[in-house]
């Protein structure tokens, strides 16, 4: 975690650094077997990766999938994103709907 954390305080800035290590809990009952798919190493960039699987016949593919594992695993150890939901107000010119006077 030591060398993942060092990736995203120099990549991202410190802003997207939190003070400690995410942790997650597992529910009940719940496989953890994904718990051991993750870079082993982190030179091993994306980019990296594609150089030396670009003659493997699947090397597109494989690419694919090493790059969505890195960026959830880098993506696990970040700040959790900040997110708004947009308002919008509609008003009606005329009450189309609206029930006639009793």
């Amino acid at each position: 975690m030591t060398a993942l954390r060092t990736y995203i305080g120099e990549t991202y800035g410190a802003d997207y650094l939190p003070e400690t290590v995410n942790t997650y809990g597992n529910k009940e009952r719940a496989q953890d077997a994904h718990e051991a798919i993750r870079p082993t190493l982190m030179e091993w960039t994306p980019e990296k990766v594609a150089v030396a699987l670009a003659e493997h016949p699947e090397g597109n593919e494989l690419v694919k999938l090493y790059t969505l594992i890195w960026q959830r695993f880098v993506a696990s150890q970040m700040v959790p994103p900040c997110t708004t939901r947009p308002r919008s107000t509609w008003i009606a010119a005329r009450p189309c709907c609206a029930r006639p006077a009793r």
